[in-house]
């Protein structure tokens, strides 16, 4: 059931931050077997703190609670929070041990191989501490890793009226069987399609029947929503009154890395802003294919003739992403569908976009906070004069006293500033 109030967050995930050392092969390794691999980079990541940056992208309210080591990787680890306004205040840094991180290996076709090096055991403050800060969110999300952690914090999140969002991996070996009591207190349930097989004990691959049937299935045990998603073939989403299976768009995917993740930003957004059950299903597919199409080009590939409506967010790579409009006219002067001539805001139909206000209104100590942590990074104040769509040259941001390096991801634009 979604919660219609007046809290702060939309979310607080748990844990599960990480610097994720990305190395792109030829083919992914097996045992006794060396391969060459190409480093694409050091980045952060961590399905916890994925989730919580794409929710904030999407116009959520995004904190995280957890704990990072005390070296470079988790200053750089906290740093990327805040550049995805996400957050932080009760993140923890412990100095003696090094923040978790994953080794991925990226191979052809979007295949991938994850190694995960947990270094950090969460310690959680007293349940009158923790019992304050859920009263502030709708959602707690978390994944089990740690089962007796979950099942407390599952507990107190109970108790402050926040509802209770669970991610179950296959990496958290966890079982149906030692996960009931858990459930129970449980209101939305997401699996992939790897993750359901091992949590059922179901072999060989799950068809998206079979995913569908689980969800229902798994309803039973506390559950109010349960997702399941499927890569390509899509998303499971079952609910009180209706099951809805939603087919995957198609896209050409580069990596697939954090799309659950995004799917799942998307799906508890939703469930935040009650949408109807298929129109958040569709908004979550609809994230992670965008998000994956875009490493690839916006109208290349597979993805050739596709059409969007209603993107809310764009979010580029690092990989000289395109969007081609009129292939007559000159680059950045084709008007997307939606926008005047010198743009306009595009609306999405009521009820489903995310509203950002540009009317900034009584300034917050929040508000305050950020500015001075923007104002402490290296960065260049552009002052735009005139609505429309405008195009500013790496030289020309070089040439007004700021390199901005050669990593674009790593850019970050801020608007509407106190």
């Amino acid at each position: 059931m979604a919660v219609r109030d007046r809290r702060a967050l939309d979310a607080i995930a748990v844990s599960a931050a990480s610097i994720d050392h990305v190395i792109r092969v030829r083919n992914l390794p097996a045992f006794d077997e060396k391969v060459i691999g190409t480093l694409v980079g050091r980045l952060p990541g961590g399905t916890m703190a994925n989730f919580a940056c794409a929710l904030s992208r999407l116009g959520g309210g995004a904190a995280w609670m957890g704990t990072v080591g005390g070296d470079p990787e988790g200053v750089m680890i906290l740093r990327d929070f805040r550049r995805f306004r996400v957050d932080t205040r009760w993140a923890r840094v412990d100095r003696g041990h090094h923040s978790n991180f994953t080794v991925i290996f990226l191979g052809p076709s979007a295949e991938r191989g994850i190694v995960v090096v947990p270094s950090i055991r969460e310690r959680l403050p007293a349940a009158v501490r923790l019992r304050k800060r859920f009263t502030r969110a709708r959602f707690l999300y978390l994944s089990p890793h740690d089962l007796e952690l979950a099942q407390r914090l599952t507990t107190i999140a109970g108790k402050a009226g926040c509802r209770v969002a669970v991610e179950v991996e296959p990496t958290a070996n966890l079982t149906l069987a030692r996960a009931r009591s858990l459930l129970r207190r449980t209101d939305v349930l997401v699996l992939n399609r790897d993750g359901l097989a091992m949590f059922l004990g179901v072999r060989g691959r799950v068809s998206p029947r079979q995913a569908e049937h689980h969800a229902r299935r798994l309803r039973a045990y506390g559950p109010r929503y349960v997702a399941v998603t499927l890569g390509r073939d899509g998303a499971v989403l079952a609910g009180p009154d209706a099951v809805v299976v939603h087919p995957g768009f198609r896209v050409h995917a580069v990596d697939t890395t954090g799309a659950g993740d995004c799917f799942s930003a998307a799906l508890i957004l939703g469930l935040c802003r009650e949408w109807p059950l298929n129109a958040t299903v569709s908004y979550a597919n609809a994230t992670i294919g965008v998000m994956l199409d875009l490493a690839n080009g916006g109208v290349t590939n597979d993805a050739a003739g596709d059409t969007y409506s209603g993107i809310e967010n764009v979010t580029g790579t690092a990989y000289g992403d395109i969007i081609a409009g009129n292939a007559d006219a000159p680059a950045n002067t084709t008007p997307l569908a939606g926008l005047g001539i010198s743009g306009t805001v595009l609306a999405s139909p009521a009820g489903y976009g995310v509203v950002h206000n540009l009317t900034l209104g009584d300034i917050t100590d929040a508000q305050v906070r950020q500015q001075r942590d923007l104002a402490a990074d290296a960065g260049l104040k552009i002052f735009v004069t005139q609505e429309g769509w405008q195009r500013l040259t790496k030289s020309a941001i070089v040439a007004a006293g700021y390199d901005p390096g050669t990593d674009s991801s790593r850019l970050s634009l801020f608007c509407a500033g106190i």
